[in-house]
């Protein structure tokens, strides 16, 4: 059984069948069209017409002028095929599957921690910083933040310490861009 369904797509009609036909473990996609937007009917076009630019609609006789009615026809599968992938997780290989750590940066009042990784297919830096207490740690004594890699965004957790009450300048350089923060002087 095979599920067809119309689609508008660059400003035409398109009748796409997904077959229950599998390649490489995928469904076989075919596409119709372009349709007559009135009538739904396939335009045909003549055997002379090579590049497929004039067509006209066999049911209600509208013409149509195309650049390149085969050309449409793989752009509008292509932009089908992605608006499938929409809202599917994104995984990236191209980091170690294991975490990169660095803990070995402490004296003896403050310490300091940081991970890179991957979440939801981006790469993610994670860093922590405090104040050592001895004695039990709590979210008040350290700085949790966030460095989104791809979107060179830089955050923190408000439910532990703010960052800068524990530094005076925060700078973090990215491939396109600085963000620079100072800590605001008392008055």
């Amino acid at each position: 059984m095979a599920d067809t369904i119309l689609y508008k797509i660059l400003g035409n009609l398109w009748e796409i069948t997904l077959t229950n036909l599998l390649k490489n473990g995928r469904p076989i996609i075919n596409i119709i069209g372009p349709l007559c937007p009135t009538c739904k009917t396939e335009i045909k076009f003549s055997y002379s017409d090579i590049w497929k630019q004039n067509g006209v609609c066999a049911k209600c006789e509208k013409k149509f002028t195309f650049k390149d009615a085969d050309e449409l026809r793989s752009k509008a599968l292509v932009i089908y095929e992605a608006k499938q992938r929409e809202g599917l997780p994104i995984l990236t290989l191209d980091l170690p599957p294991t975490h990169v750590i660095a803990e070995d940066n402490e004296d003896k009042n403050y310490w300091l921690q940081a991970k890179i990784g991957q979440k939801e297919g981006k790469k993610m830096a994670v860093v922590y910083f405090g104040e050592k207490i001895h004695g039990k740690q709590s979210k008040d004594d350290y700085a949790q933040l966030f460095v989104d890699l791809d979107d060179e965004q830089v955050r923190f957790d408000k439910g532990n310490k703010n960052p800068m009450k524990l530094l005076s300048k925060l700078t973090a350089e990215f491939e396109g861009s600085t963000l620079k923060i100072n800590k605001k002087a008392k008055k």
